[in-house]
């Protein structure tokens, strides 16, 4: 099936550096090997500068790069996009963790067929301390068409869980918004509708700690919203008549983050908005996320939150020591 792949992985980062030390030991981890592994430091100001510098000398395949300004994620994407040499790609968020598995299976289901161009697996939530909060988090098959499935938000792939052809994905513009893997992801589909493969492997840790926040709401309620009409319109015209339903999801999906950074009003204006701009939305998943969380006051929703994980901390094996602190039984480990 013509010369051997070679991956480029790329990791863009900004004032992580504890999380990004994980997060490259996983790559270097992997069963299969990357060609290479690109950091992209977007103007960092604590150690991040030391630490690459000793990763990128005792390992030949890494590269790191140093921005002299902050120009924000998406630039950050795209440049690696840009810099990279191999015939697939591969994101790594700075907070996350790949399973040693996750190059080897998901290239070797890109393999499986000359016309694949993305593949992703499962995927599994940490906490900060590595604790599993979520041991694997299923989703549903595509209901019709891939596209469809992406589009409408039925399935989200965050760019750290797939591996893209290098080619196809600058041949469809690469990273180009704020919420540029769902960009990417669709714009694949809709050229390559039969490219997209979904794997039924977990291969990733998606971490959740305290430096994640939902201030920038207005401005992802934008993003949505604008990469919403970019995509659709790149669309067949059949494909285009989705506009409508593609605007609710992204006003039900900006109403939770409204909603869990404390703007009860601006989170009910959305659900207002998305049932205004597409009624049938009320039958839709999204809806039925959405609604229910405009119902209780936000405060009360991060108590439920907490309480929530701390029971799912007990489930998934974590016992609590006369010292209040938790750990976790070996058994339990990132690798299956």
């Amino acid at each position: 099936m013509g010369s051997r792949p070679s991956v480029s992985v790329v990791i863009t980062t900004f004032n992580q550096v504890e999380f990004l030390k994980a997060a490259i030991e996983s790559v270097l981890g992997q069963t299969l090997l990357p060609q290479e592994l690109i950091v992209i430091d977007d103007a960092s100001t604590d150690a991040t500068p030391e630490v690459m510098e000793d990763f990128a000398r005792q390992n030949v395949c890494v590269r790191y790069v140093r921005l002299p300004d902050n120009r924000g994620m998406q630039f950050t994407a795209q440049y690696g996009l840009k810099q990279a040499r191999g015939t697939h790609v591969a994101y790594l968020n700075h907070d996350d963790v790949w399973l040693p598995r996750h190059l080897e299976v998901l290239v070797g289901a890109l393999e499986r067929h000359s016309g694949n161009v993305m593949a992703f697996g499962r995927y599994r939530v940490i906490d900060e301390r590595s604790r599993v909060l979520v041991k694997e988090v299923r989703e549903p098959l595509p209901s019709s068409s891939m596209l469809e499935s992406l589009l409408l938000k039925r399935i989200i792939v965050q760019a750290p869980r797939a591996v893209y052809r290098r080619q196809a994905a600058l041949d469809v513009g690469g990273i180009t918004h704020w919420t540029g893997d769902w960009v990417l992801n669709c714009l694949l589909a809709a050229r390559y509708p039969n490219g997209i493969v979904q794997v039924p492997e977990c291969t990733i840790a998606f971490r959740m700690h305290s430096e994640q926040s939902y201030t920038r709401t207005e401005e992802l309620r934008a993003a949505l919203l604008e990469a919403s009409d970019y995509i659709c319109d790149r669309l067949s015209p059949a494909q285009q008549m989705l506009r409508p339903r593609v605007k609710a999801i992204c006003h039900l999906h900006s109403a939770i983050a409204f909603w869990q950074s404390g703007k009860w009003v601006q989170a009910w204006r959305c659900l207002c908005t998305a049932l205004a701009t597409d009624p049938l939305c009320a039958t839709t998943s999204d809806f039925r996320a959405a609604a229910p969380r405009t119902m209780i006051p936000p405060l009360a929703g991060c108590l439920v939150r907490r309480m929530k994980r701390t029971i799912q901390l007990w489930k998934n094996g974590w016992k609590q020591d006369r010292n209040g602190a938790l750990y976790k039984h070996q058994q339990h480990q990132f690798a299956k």
